[in-house]
């Protein structure tokens, strides 16, 4: 990515514990949103070459390039609480945000209905956006938030399972049906 992330991310939401007043002293900073890249991300026919530097832009999730970018919209709670913990989260080119949200991906979707006051960067395209944020709404809902639930309950099952009987031996790749070695070498 070369160009200026902030400059160019029109929407940025508190997300997470933070948006729901669920935090604790703990808790680090969830920040989602949106940028829309400079034109020639879009238009470059050599968009994906890495040497021209426009290898497309998808999203930013590393965590150094968001606190960078984005430590000076927080208010100051936030950021006394990422001086101690974190800031971490993630910005979609503007038409990924868009298709996630299309497909009911509760995260994404979620960030257009925050409060005003969990709102740090916006843009009339953004205002735009949450107006129409109700349209975004299926009932494809239904599935996309109860597979959510789902996984995340998954999840919390296997850590348990492991938390109570962690496991004794290093694990075997014949544990996972691979074969018993890499069919490829490093270099390769």
């Amino acid at each position: 990515m070369k160009f200026d992330l902030k400059s160019h991310t029109k929407y940025l939401v508190v997300h997470g514990s933070r948006a729901y007043g669920m935090q604790q002293s703990t808790s680090d900073v969830d920040v989602k949103g949106f940028a829309i890249p400079p034109l020639e991300y879009y238009l470059s026919p050599f968009k994906n070459s890495a040497e021209n530097g426009k290898a497309g832009f998808q999203q930013v999730d590393t965590q150094s390039t968001i606190e960078k970018a984005f430590f000076d919209v927080l208010t100051e709670e936030e950021k006394a609480v990422s001086r101690a913990e974190k800031v971490e989260g993630v910005v979609y080119d503007f038409r990924k945000f868009v298709r996630l949200c299309a497909k009911m991906n509760p995260t994404m979707v979620e960030c257009l209905f925050v409060r005003d006051e969990e709102v740090r960067v916006t843009s009339p395209v953004a205002e735009a956006l949450r107006e129409i944020a109700p349209a975004f709404l299926s009932t494809k809902a239904k599935w996309t938030y109860s597979g959510y639930a789902a996984d995340q309950l998954g999840r919390i099952e296997r850590h348990r399972r492991w938390l109570f009987k962690p496991p004794t031996e290093q694990p075997k790749r014949e544990d996972f049906d691979l074969p018993p070695g890499p069919f490829m070498n490093k270099s390769e």
